[in-house]
């Protein structure tokens, strides 16, 4: 598993044989840097409201999903923060493909 976790008892990470190893998967939403504040807040609500319902929280659980629901601000921090760590991975060979 790619995880940093283990979902499951008998599977374990990669990150337990290749030490300091480590992916995430995240999904998000974008829209359009001028996309009006009131539209971004109205999403961001809607979003956090269907993270948190039961049934979609929890088929995100049992896939092994861990459901965050960031701000829109964290979100726009993390992109360019991720985007460097991966530029960096694949610039000094720690990846091959």
């Amino acid at each position: 598993m790619p995880s940093a976790q283990r979902r499951h008892l008998n599977l374990p990470t990669v990150g337990e044989f290749v030490p300091g190893f480590a992916v995430t998967t995240m999904y998000g939403i974008s829209a359009l840097a001028k996309t009006p504040r009131v539209i971004i807040e109205r999403l961001h609500s809607e979003i956090l409201r269907a993270l948190n319902s039961s049934d979609l929280r929890g088929r995100l659980l049992e896939a092994g999903a861990d459901p965050v629901g960031s701000t829109p601000e964290e979100y726009t921090a993390f992109i360019p923060k991720r985007d460097r760590e991966m530029g960096e991975g694949y610039k000094d060979g720690r990846h091959q493909g």
